[in-house]
């Protein structure tokens, strides 16, 4: 049988799992936008530093799978 101090320390673990998770999502997006922001103003002055953005961009989205 379970006492209320385990369930309560239980319900604290999932929530700070929920709140790091949340936390890196947020990350990764903003990251994202970063990149993407990079990548389009680099093709807007017809840069070849365009291609190491996308590509960095392409490193990014495969090592979040």
């Amino acid at each position: 049988m379970t006492t209320n101090c385990e369930v309560g320390s239980e319900i604290q673990a999932i929530q700070y799992s929920f709140w790091w998770g949340g936390l890196a999502f947020v990350n990764g997006f903003l990251q994202e936008l970063l990149f993407m922001g990079l990548a389009f103003a680099a093709v807007r002055q017809h840069s070849s530093v365009a291609i190491g953005y996308i590509y960095a961009d392409i490193l990014i989205w495969l090592s979040l799978v």
